[in-house]
C-alpha cells in the first residue's frame, strides 16, 4: 500500500503471468516452460482515480402561479412518460409472446392470445402503477403546496 500526497491509501497492481515468472535482463523464463520469451521492462505505476461529482443545479421558476404551473407540468410529464414506457414494454412484451406462439402451433397466437396478454400486463402494470404516485410527489413537492401546509401547523 502506497500513500498520497494527501495521505489517503492506495494500492499499486502489477501483471504476473500465469506461472512463476523471473525477470533476468531482458528474458522473461517461466518456471513451467523452458522457453524464453523477450520482455521489455516497462513499470506500471498507478495513480488513484479521483471523482468529483457537480452540484445539481436548481431550477428557475418565476414568482406566483406560473411557479406553480410549472412544477405541475412537470410531474404530468414525467408521470405521462412512465405510462409511455409501461405501454410500449407491454406491446413488445405481447407481440414476442405473440410470435413465439404463432411459431409453436397452427393458430397459436389466436389460441394463446389471452395467456400473452396477460403476459403484457403482468410487465407493464407494474410500471404503470407508479404512475399516479410520481404526480402525486410533484404536487406535494411545489412550493405552492409546502407554503399553504407549513402555515397551518402553526
Amino acid at each position: 500500500m502506497k500513500k498520497s500526497r494527501s495521505g489517503k491509501r492506495f494500492s499499486t497492481s502489477s501483471v504476473k503471468k500465469s506461472g512463476e515468472a523471473k525477470a533476468e535482463g531482458n528474458e522473461l523464463t517461466t518456471k513451467g516452460e523452458n522457453k524464453s520469451m523477450q520482455a521489455e521492462a516497462t513499470i506500471s505505476t498507478t495513480t488513484p482515480i479521483v471523482v468529483i461529482e457537480k452540484k445539481k443545479k436548481k431550477r428557475k421558476y418565476s414568482r406566483g402561479p406560473l411557479r406553480a404551473l410549472q412544477e405541475l407540468e412537470k410531474g404530468l410529464s414525467s408521470s405521462a412518460r412512465k405510462l409511455a414506457d409501461a405501454v410500449q414494454k407491454g406491446i413488445e412484451e405481447y407481440e414476442d409472446a405473440r410470435d413465439k406462439s404463432s411459431t409453436n402451433k397452427k393458430d397459436g397466437a389466436l389460441r394463446d392470445m389471452l395467456r400473452n396478454q396477460s403476459k403484457a400486463l403482468r410487465i407493464a402494470l407494474p410500471i404503470a402503477a407508479e404512475a399516479p404516485s410520481d404526480l402525486l410527489d410533484s404536487i406535494a413537492d411545489m412550493k405552492v403546496v409546502r407554503d399553504v401546509t407549513e402555515k397551518k401547523r402553526c
